[in-house]
Formats: C-alpha cells, structure tokens, sequence
C-alpha cells in the first residue's frame, strides 16, 4: 500500500533538517508537500546505510541549481543522492561524490507512450521492437534509463535526448543492462516493479546487485 500525507506528518520531525523543514512547510500545496518529504525520507534512509550513525536531521539537502539534490552538511561530506518518485512511491541512491549515480522511477502508463517515442532515435525505436517487453513498459524502460543517464551527467532534460541515446540493452536476466552510443564510461541497470520501472546509471565497472527486489513476472 503507498502511503498518504497524513500517514507521513510525523514524519519531518524525524528525518528533515531545520532549513528542509522551512521549505517543507513553505510548498504550495499539500501533493508537493507529501513527494518532497517522500523523497527526503528515501534520500536520509539512502545516506544513513553508509553512515548509521548519523542523525538524519543532521543531513541537509539542498537543491542545485538544475533542480539536483546536493547534500550540503559537514555529518555527510563527500556523499551525494539521487532522487525520484511515481504515483506515491520514492526511490534515492546514495554514493560517494567521486562516484556518481542516477536514479529514476517512472510508473507504466499506456498514455505516455506516444510522448515517449517521439524522443527516441531512429536506433531506440529499433531497440523497443526487439524488446521481451511490449508497448508501455518498453518506452517507460526506455525513458527511466535516459533520465537517470541525464541526473549522472546533471543536465537533466535540457539536453537533446539523442545525446543520451542508449546503444544496447541486455534482457538475458531479470536485470537489464544497458550502454550507451556516446557515453562509454556509463552503463544502465534496470529492474521492473509490478507497475514501476527502476533504473540506475552509474560507472560502467562498477558492480551493483539489484536481484533482492521483488520483480515483475
């Protein structure tokens, strides 16, 4: 079951520092509210598996100026975050700063399809019909590797999207591995969660277990 705001109001006291909770109280509405605090209660559960001991007060994010979460606080020096949440679900990624990290959910949605292809390359769209995964779950892969390809390289969807296209995706295990046509250094993990797509990006030596996640049959 995904949590409500009210479920989640004891929540700031706990986990937000005194200039997050500032701008907590200050958003417009309560739908921001509940996916700012969402994101920041991943992101202090994310940083507090590498430092226990840690006050998750003590940790503070800001925001950069490309709207990227940056741990700004002395009890978490040298660590960075990657944040994202669908549909009432919040997702982060903690990692040394010299290490960097991308992360995107994006729930499935049939509707999304056409907005989603419109923005793939010629070598993508090749790419989908290979794919073991029809339509919308397809595009949505495709779209969350591409996000979280843009959060590592923090220009987010600024850039033209054939600059981050994907050259291959591996679908021979229950995590899909993908590359990419101009970023060699990088590689795509991907995992699919009953109506959710996860995706991470991150150094292409780097390895990362993703198999404990509950995946989709």
């Amino acid at each position: 079951m995904r949590p409500g705001l009210s479920e989640l109001e004891p929540q700031p006291d706990q986990f937000l520092s005194p200039s997050e909770t500032k701008h907590w109280e200050e958003l417009p509405s309560a739908k921001r509210q509940f996916s700012y605090l969402c994101g920041r209660i991943a992101a202090k559960n994310a940083l507090r598996r590498l430092l226990p001991a840690v006050d998750s007060k003590s940790i503070d994010i800001e925001q950069g100026v490309f709207t990227q979460p940056v741990v700004s606080s002395a009890t978490a020096h040298g660590l960075q975050v990657s944040i994202s949440h669908t549909e009432g679900i919040s997702g982060a990624i903690a990692f040394p700063e010299k290490h960097p990290m991308g992360l995107d959910l994006e729930t499935i949605c049939s509707g999304e399809d056409h907005t989603i292809r419109s923005q793939l390359t010629e070598k993508e769209i090749k790419q989908h019909r290979e794919l073991p995964y029809a339509g919308a779950v397809g595009y949505t892969l495709m779209w969350t590797i591409k996000e979280s390809l843009s959060k590592v390289l923090k220009c987010g969807l600024t850039t033209p999207l054939s600059v981050l296209e994907i050259d291959t995706i591996n679908c021979d295990g229950p995590v899909l591995i993908s590359t990419f046509s101009n970023f060699a250094q990088y590689k795509g993990l991907s995992v699919i969660l009953d109506d959710v797509v996860l995706s991470i990006v991150l150094p292409k030596q780097t390895d990362l277990k993703l198999e404990f996640l509950t995946l989709k049959s």
